[in-house]
């Protein structure tokens, strides 16, 4: 990981930050684990907790990548003893999550197939901290979610990020999960080249439904209304962790939102037929 350093200008010593991009995004570099499997350099995976018990590998070196040698493939596992276990992959080690970065870019890019059965849905997400008085602040992030279907070839994405601050961060964290909420065994993301960027492009699952969640940012309550009739609703933060779920009727209703934390979040719909739709909101 490259760390800071100190340049002189003007007679100035001034700080720079020449981490300009994701550690190992093009999952080119992966090194042995000591339990008998491989792992990506600069990334966490859950390996540790499927791999011991079952033999199985929730995230796993692929090849061709869509650039290059290799690619990264999460998939949620049922696990003996666990149950389902969520393909996951976050920048970082197990002691610090992220990796030093001060700049604020558009997007975050990168290649991906899946493959998401009914009633689940992958997330890949950036999110941007700053140190502040001992606590990590958020000031932006980016997510996208990924609906039931499936792509079984390489395509693109960029990931618009939006910044609720003016504040430039020290630290990224970049999250890989191939489910949400309680999970279906056998969901598959595959990513490779990930980088910050120009944004390109925009994904973002269900826009075929009629919704909207308001207003954005929200302080207290979030109002919901839709095309058709709503059953759940669940709020999932950057690093695809569900930090609210409610049951709902009907085609408008309002949630109290009070006990998030301030943030970028998505939130997942689940129609009474069964579709699943996903939209991004600030909770501020």
């Amino acid at each position: 990981m490259r760390k800071h350093l100190l340049l002189l200008a003007n007679g100035f010593l001034v700080p720079a930050l020449l981490c300009a991009q994701i550690p190992n995004g093009g999952f080119e570099t992966w090194s042995p684990s000591g339990m008998g499997y491989d792992d990506p350099d600069g990334w966490v995976t859950w390996n540790t907790i499927s791999f011991p018990i079952d033999g199985t590998l929730n995230c796993e070196e692929g090849s061709p990548g869509a650039v290059g040698a290799s690619f990264a493939k999460v998939t949620t596992l049922s696990v003996t003893g666990v149950g389902i276990l969520p393909g996951f992959l976050f920048t970082g080690d197990m002691s610090a999550a992220g990796f030093p970065y001060a700049s604020r870019p558009a997007a975050m890019n990168g290649m991906y197939q899946y493959n998401i059965p009914a009633g689940d849905g992958g997330t890949i997400a950036a999110s941007f901290t700053k140190w502040v008085g001992g606590a990590q602040t958020s000031v932006g992030g980016g997510v996208m979610t990924i609906a039931p279907g499936s792509q079984s070839s390489w395509g693109s994405f960029s990931i618009p990020i939006t910044w609720l601050t003016a504040d430039y961060p020290d630290t990224a964290v970049v999250t890989v999960m191939s489910s949400t909420g309680g999970g279906v065994a056998g969901s598959t993301v595959w990513v490779d080249d990930l980088e910050f960027g120009a944004f390109t492009g925009v994904h973002e699952a269900g826009t075929e439904i009629t919704f909207t969640l308001a207003p954005s940012p929200a302080t207290d309550v979030l109002t919901i209304a839709a095309d058709r009739e709503l059953r759940e609703f669940e709020v999932i933060d950057l690093s695809g962790r569900v930090r609210a779920h409610e049951n709902v009727i009907g085609r408008q209703v309002q949630v109290d939102v009070r006990t998030l934390a301030d943030g970028m979040y998505v939130g997942r719909l689940r129609f009474a037929d069964g579709t699943i739709a996903n939209r991004t909101f600030v909770k501020n």
